[in-house]
């Protein structure tokens, strides 16, 4: 194997990979510019879009080449705890940190995204039951670059699982 066959296979070239962390950027122009509604685009252009850490939860369609935007299902990555949820039974130890964050009140393991040691924050959290979002991602001439993505791998997403099945349980219980 070659430097350029590594190059090849560290990348994908039309759609992102589900599974993978990535950074998100709302375009307001972009997302009202079709309704060719004046108002709608002044306001847009007044946005100050931010970024968004998100973890592709599953791609919605099957990703042809040639697409203009690819649909995903996202779930936000947390900075913090789960908030209470009284009345949903939900508790503030219903998270799993992920790696190299290990802060848990009750020492739950984080998750260890692949490769190892290269997700960026050490702040993070998946929460449960968090609200998945439907979104469409603009495919781009350049390809997405994957050589440095960090994703989890089918282990950690088994375990990711197995957590939220005892935190539903948990969740059911604490409403009775």
């Amino acid at each position: 194997m070659n430097a350029s066959d590594t190059e090849v296979i560290g990348k994908t070239f039309y759609s992102p990979s589900p599974r993978s962390y990535a950074v998100i950027r709302l375009n307001p122009e972009d997302m009202v510019r079709p309704f060719d509604d004046a108002q709608a685009l002044l306001q847009a252009q007044a946005m100050r879009p931010k970024s968004y850490l998100i973890y592709l939860h599953m791609e919605r369609a099957l990703p042809f080449p040639d697409q203009p935007w690819y649909r995903f299902e996202i779930e936000p990555v947390a900075t913090s705890l789960r908030p209470e949820d009284k009345a949903l039974g939900i508790t503030s130890d219903m998270c799993i940190p992920i790696s190299p964050n290990s802060s848990h009140p009750t020492g739950r393991e984080p998750l260890k995204p692949q490769p190892e040691g290269l997700f960026p924050y050490d702040n993070c959290y998946h929460w449960f039951d968090a609200k998945l979002v439907d979104v469409r991602i603009k495919a781009r001439p350049e390809a997405f670059d994957e050589t440095n993505a960090v994703a989890l791998s089918v282990r950690s997403r088994i375990q990711m699982m197995r957590l939220w099945e005892r935190d539903c349980s948990q969740m059911f219980d604490n409403r009775d």
